[in-house]
């Protein structure tokens, strides 16, 4: 009898549990908590597909009532939400199970969350907010808010994962605006701008007045959440988990992205160095602290930092390694949905607590580096309305990149891609400390039109029509 505790991503197979006399197939993993739930596409009496969850391990059982009761507390509210086909337990694997009908999608709501139709964002995030508003209406709080939890059919909009479902005996105004604020903090940061008007909206929906305290406190709740989502997404970076393949031992720190781990990334992963060498990578940097290789055939970009003399060695022995600080940076660029190197691996050789030497794995970025762009490179790629969107993002949220030199930018028709981030840190955006940093920062990348005085003037212009103007020294 196998043991469904045991099951991880990597030892993954269809297997089979018994509800009421009759078999369950568990066919396709769609997600997996260790030691704790299991969501995957399953097959129960007729041919039709439908849609597993297994709770087992602790908690098991409050886990599944939690879900049953929130789904029907859905149902009683009018929301929609999918349909139980049934429920019970395998009393020999002591796994609770929940049979949901599976939906069919009429729109890819992950495609219009992370595209750049505003349009389109405005109008889902419209129809999410009308769920949720209506949930704190009949007293429930939607805990688990992200896109993934929402889903749109040609007949309705559904909201996934019941157990999330919290009910009370009455909301406290500020209950509902920490709820609005982890809606709205889903949000690539490029899109904030359309919080304004929803959140006019939702109050509106709820017949609440829209005054200046209650939206001051909105937005107070909004950054605090911002940043919480961060610590919570650095805190799954260096473990197992459904993205992220790990491993640590006493002379080694390896972790990739699970869907890019390749036989490549395996071998670099155990003698970096003797693949670096085999497959004669470009190198685009060498520096004393880092040198920069780039790969045509698999199109990565690997930096690896070097610690120049023991002396280094020893003031960095308490710190983290500029290579995990770049891991860590990017995935939090990635989540704000800000343009990036997309990361790939990271790999510290290390002796015990020390890390030696380390690396960092990238896609590689298309475009030109915005230090080679002439004026009339930027005009026509409207360098400076990109750069300008990027930096009201930073200062929206509290982030300092720490180098701005123009090489560390990359611009093409679509975007401005920002790399090199092990400098690049947090703060709260209404901290004197970060106004401080985030003047250094805009000042620094002024610096680098100092010879060329009409490309400045450009970016100069534009900063003091925005709201930059009061990080102008």
């Amino acid at each position: 009898m196998f043991d469904i505790k045991q099951i991880n991503h990597d030892n993954w197979q269809p297997f089979t549990l018994d509800l009421d006399g009759c078999a369950v197939s568990i066919d396709k993993l769609l997600r997996l908590v260790p030691s704790r739930r299991i969501v995957a596409e399953a097959g129960w009496k007729t041919n039709q597909t439908l849609i597993a969850k297994l709770f087992f391990g602790r908690h098991a059982r409050k886990n599944f009532l939690r879900e049953l009761k929130g789904n029907q507390k859905l149902v009683t509210a009018m929301i929609p939400a999918a349909k139980i086909e049934a429920y019970g337990k395998d009393k020999i694997h002591h796994v609770y199970i929940i049979l949901f009908e599976k939906l069919i999608a009429s729109t890819d709501i992950a495609a219009i969350w992370c595209g750049n139709d505003k349009n389109a964002v405005r109008e889902l995030l419209a129809k999410m907010r009308d769920n949720i508003a209506r949930m704190h209406q009949h007293n429930m709080l939607f805990a688990d808010i992200h896109a993934d939890n929402f889903f749109l059919t040609t007949q309705s909009f559904y909201l996934l994962d019941s157990g999330s479902v919290i009910s009370k005996s009455a909301l406290s105004e500020v209950m509902c605006l920490k709820n609005m604020a982890t809606l709205y903090g889903q949000l690539f940061a490029y899109h904030y701008d359309v919080i304004d008007d929803d959140f006019a909206a939702y109050c509106q929906q709820r017949a609440w007045p829209l005054t200046i305290d209650k939206k001051r406190k909105f937005y107070h709740y909004f950054h605090r959440y911002i940043h919480y989502r961060i610590a919570k997404l650095r805190r799954k970076l260096l473990r197992n988990s459904t993205g992220i393949y790990f491993e640590k031992n006493f002379f080694r720190l390896f972790a990739c992205k699970r869907g890019q781990y390749s036989e490549f990334l395996k071998k670099f992963a155990s003698q970096p160095e003797r693949v670096l060498k085999k497959h004669n990578l470009t190198i685009i940097k060498a520096g004393n602290t880092c040198t920069v290789f780039h790969s045509r055939q698999f199109s990565l970009v690997i930096k690896r930092y070097n610690i120049k003399n023991w002396w280094r060695l020893l003031k960095r022995y308490f710190r983290k390694s500029r290579a995990k600080r770049s891991w860590i940076n990017a995935h939090i660029l990635e989540l704000l949905g800000i343009a990036t190197a997309k990361p790939i691996a990271i790999l510290e050789r290390r002796i015990g607590w020390c890390h030696i030497k380390s690396y960092f794995v990238a896609e590689y970025v298309e475009g030109v580096l915005l230090r080679d762009c002439d004026i009339d490179h930027i005009k026509q790629f409207d360098g400076v309305s990109k750069f300008l969107k990027l930096l009201e993002c930073f200062a929206r949220i509290g982030i300092v990149h720490g180098d701005m030199k123009a090489a560390n930018f990359k611009l093409d028709h679509k975007q401005i891609s920002v790399l090199d981030l092990d400098a690049m840190r947090l703060y709260s955006p209404n901290s004197a400390l970060f106004k401080k940093k985030f003047t250094k920062d805009l000042n620094r990348f002024l610096y680098n039109w100092h010879d060329k005085p009409a490309i400045r003037q450009l970016f100069v212009d534009k900063f003091k029509q925005s709201k930059l103007a009061m990080f102008l020294s």
